[in-house]
Order: structure tokens, then sequence, then C-alpha cells
């Protein structure tokens, strides 16, 4: 994290009262005393990773352009975002974001992750629900990469591989390649309403995805009143220094934060029970049956 850290400062990013944690190498700790309103991090918008930004890469921009024109209504910015951080991993040392994808875990605890025997643990639950309705998703990752890739060697004049299809033997565009990406924004990317050249967007923001959840956490994060200044996050409660600071990922059920985080919080107040009533065949009033 330290790497990722002198990266973001000298791309002109700010980090106040913030160290890496000498007991924990993926945690910032605060280095003296948060007073509500501070501003802890801000991170120029031009080291946010979004769809808009797909559209000006060198190699595939115009690719991008082309595959969100042919899904009209039905182009998903997360779903594009997903193949932006696919061939940004796949550049390697070329990638402007590569100290970032350096930190990002290989692997996710999320259930998409499971094996066959721990996702029997949940059957016939709202999660093992949820883990089928997502795969029709993962398809569509698939699908739109493989489909980037043909429109990227259709406007080449070499009609050759790209960056996608050379890495590590073609897995940018297989299935895990698409549950990496997809578990990594689904558990990382922000809701950002105003940007200078896009809005409203989804974005990965670097070093700020670093800090951890906490229901209690009160914060605000922005981008100036007009949607043209840096990436900032102001906590609005006090951290005392030694301490970790706080995110607040939203009202959330651990239903909602295994499924997009992998991990649960005992005792969450969120929790709620689902309870389907139904009339018994031959209640009165209950709809006749065929």
């Amino acid at each position: 994290m330290e790497a990722l850290l002198a990266w973001a400062i000298g791309e002109g990013a700010v980090v106040r009262k913030l160290a890496v944690s000498p007991d924990n190498a993926r945690e910032f700790v605060a280095t003296e005393d948060v007073v509500p309103g501070d501003t802890l991090i801000e991170v120029p918008q031009a080291l946010l990773l979004h769809a808009a930004v797909a559209l000006e890469d060198g190699e595939y921009g115009g690719a991008f352009r082309a595959l969100q024109e042919e899904l009209g209504p039905k182009s998903d910015q997360r779903y594009l975002l997903c193949l932006l951080l696919l061939l940004e991993r796949a550049k390697g040392a070329a990638s402007k974001w590569r100290h970032y994808i350096d930190v990002l875990p290989r692997e996710y605890d999320d259930p998409f992750w499971w094996t066959e025997d721990e996702s029997r643990l949940v059957s016939c639950t709202r999660v093992a629900r949820a883990v089928a309705a997502y795969l029709p998703g993962l398809e569509t990752v698939c699908s739109w990469a493989a489909r980037l890739e043909e429109l990227r060697r259709e406007a080449s004049p070499s009609g050759g591989p790209g960056t996608l299809a050379l890495y590590d033997s073609g897995w940018a565009l297989s299935a895990a390649g698409a549950r990496w990406a997809r578990s990594t924004v689904w558990s990382r990317a922000f809701s950002v309403h105003r940007l200078s050249c896009a809005a409203p967007a989804v974005a990965l923001v670097p070093v700020l995805d670093m800090i951890d959840h906490s229901p209690d956490a009160e914060v605000v994060w922005h981008t100036g009143p007009d949607g043209s200044g840096p990436f900032q996050f102001v906590p609005l409660m006090r951290t005392p220094a030694g301490r970790p600071p706080a995110n607040n990922y939203g009202c959330k059920t651990n239903d909602e934060l295994l499924l997009a985080y992998g991990f649960l919080m005992p005792g969450n107040p969120a929790d709620h029970l689902h309870v389907a009533v139904g009339a018994a065949a031959g209640a009165r009033g209950a709809a006749p049956t065929a």
C-alpha cells in the first residue's frame, strides 16, 4: 500500500492525518485526532476509473464506443467498468493504474467464489437465489468482453489479437476474469453524482476504497458543488489518533454485505426477516386451484 500511496500523491492526491498502519499493511490509521469536517483524502478525478475513461483508451477506445452504441439502452456502467478494469490489469506495467491494481485482491470472499460444499450451506436461502440470479450477469461480462475484442480487431489494420486476448492466455476474456472484475467493481466502486466529464458515474477510487465499513460512521464524499473538484472524503465524526478511519457503505443487511463484500456483521441492526404469507388451498378467500 505504500507504493499505492506514493503513486497517488505523486499524481496529485492529498492524504491528511493518515498513515499506513504498522500492524496491517492494508489499513490506514489516524496520525492525529480527526475532527468532524476534516477532509482526509482528495483524489484527482484523473485517477478515477469509470466508463468514460474507457472511451478514451488508445487501443480500445474506439471499440468501447462502438460497443456502447451497439448496446444502446442496455449499456451498463458497472459492466463497462469491469471491462476497463480487465484491460488495465492486462496492460501490466504499462497501465497508469498499475500500482492500484497491484493492491487489489486476486480472490474474494463473496459467495461467487465459494466451493460447491460451501454453497450448499446456504441452499434454499435468499443468498442462494441471489447467487443464481447473478450468473447471467457474469455471462454478460464475458460476452461483452468477447465483443469488445472483436470490435477492436475489426478496426485494427493488422486484425491481430489485442491486449485483452494476449494477457495470460486469454484470462481477461474468461469467466474467471469476469468473476474477478465483477467482485472488484461491486465491492469497491462508488456512485459519484457529479464528475467534470461524466455525471453520474460508477467509479473506482484508488486509496479511498481501502477504508473499511462501519454502520456507525458518518461521512460524506463529493467532488465539489459543480462536480469539477477532486473526489473528497470527509468524516463527520471524530477518529482518535491511532485508530483507523471508517467509511459507511450504507444501511445493508448481512445478506447484502455478504453478497457484495464477502463479510458479515454480528448484531447487524439493519438485518430483518422476510416472511412470505399465503393462504392455504381451500381456505376462505383463497384463489381456486386449477
